[in-house]
């Protein structure tokens, strides 16, 4: 998990602006589902507009929409 907050740490040092929509895809394991959620949470608590999605054509389209949340 620590990979994940220097990830999202080093953002700044390439100039990605806060607020910029990121999002992610939870794997197949569902073991593996709590660290898409953990880089959600650090993206957002650093500013960055961060949604996880089960599958990546929501991704798309939330990320191509005018939109700031994804569609319930």
């Amino acid at each position: 998990m620590s990979g994940v907050v220097k990830l999202v740490n080093s953002y700044p040092g390439f100039e990605v602006p806060i607020g910029t929509r990121l999002a992610a895809l939870h794997p197949k394991l569902p073991d593996e589902t709590n660290l898409t959620r953990f880089f959600e949470t650090v993206c957002q608590n650093r500013g960055y507009n961060a949604v996880a999605f089960d599958n990546r054509e929501d991704a798309e389209r939330w990320l191509l929409s005018d939109a700031g949340l994804p569609a319930a």
